[in-house]
């Protein structure tokens, strides 16, 4: 995966941002739901498909934009962050405790399509380990994302709303690696 595709996916909230702080709210909503189905195309011609991740957070935009229009409130749109890491983390600490640890299960899953050190390392337990608990730590780590998106979304300007989001995904999502590869570690020795 490219920069570009990383960034492709907070395209539709920054250009509701920018159209937002020098337009109306009707444009800025307007732009982001049109970019929403560009990046579905995107999916589609760059993958082949559309993956659940991004179906998803179309979804959502388009959800969430309708209730802004309606409610005439931008809140609702820049609440997607939030609502998309809430339902994320969940879903991953879920699927952890019943058996199925999502990021370990898609590494399997996409063994062929890794780089060969990738395949290589997921040959060792103590890397399976990490991936395991991965799943579960980072569940947390997008709960707490979450919850960053939130309070900016309500209490900061669009500039920092959408400099939060975009910095803070990653950043939360490296913590709740760090943290299984500290659990493992410690559990190791």
């Amino acid at each position: 995966m490219n920069s570009s595709a990383i960034l492709f996916g907070v395209l539709p909230l920054i250009v509701f941002a920018i159209v937002d702080s020098f337009s109306s709210l009707k444009y800025a909503l307007v732009s982001a739901t049109l970019l929403a189905f560009l990046e579905m195309g995107f999916s589609f011609y760059y993958i082949g498909k559309l993956d659940i991740v991004t179906g998803f957070s179309v979804f959502l935009i388009i959800v969430l934009a309708a209730t802004a229009y309606t409610n005439k409130k931008g809140i609702y749109l820049k609440m997607q962050p939030t609502v998309f890491s809430a339902i994320l983390g969940l879903a991953m600490i879920i699927l952890y405790f019943a058996g199925h640890p999502i990021l370990y299960e898609m590494m399997h899953k996409y063994q062929s399509a890794l780089p060969g050190q990738y395949t290589m390392m997921m040959q060792n337990p103590a890397m399976i380990e990490i991936t395991k608990l991965s799943s579960h730590y980072c569940g947390y780590s997008l709960l707490l994302h979450a919850a960053a998106n939130a309070w900016a979304a309500l209490k900061l300007n669009n500039f920092w709303w959408i400099a939060i989001r975009i910095s803070t995904f990653y950043f939360f999502l490296f913590i709740g690696m760090i943290a299984a590869g500290i659990h493992v570690r410690m559990t190791m020795f």
